[in-house]
């Protein structure tokens, strides 16, 4: 399993929203509302490279969401 902090940017006032959808997503292990230049912060986990990217790319699409940036967690 492998997982990634997944940093996003909501429109004004969705936050509270875009968090809640967010944790309906399948994959999305947690999601919380956050300050500073982000609005919520979400860990995400899959089994491989590609349905990461997907999860992260593709199904945090969701109303309310203006930008993403995606962290990988790397263990050591």
């Amino acid at each position: 399993m492998i997982e990634a902090f997944v940093l996003i940017q909501t429109e004004v006032g969705k936050a509270a929203q875009v968090a809640a959808g967010t944790r309906e997503i399948p994959g999305v292990t947690r999601a919380v509302v956050v300050t500073g230049p982000y609005d919520v912060l979400a860990l995400i986990e899959a089994s491989d490279q590609h349905a990461l990217g997907k999860l992260a790319i593709t199904d945090l699409k969701i109303d309310g969401v203006v930008r993403t940036v995606t962290c990988s967690v790397v263990h050591l």
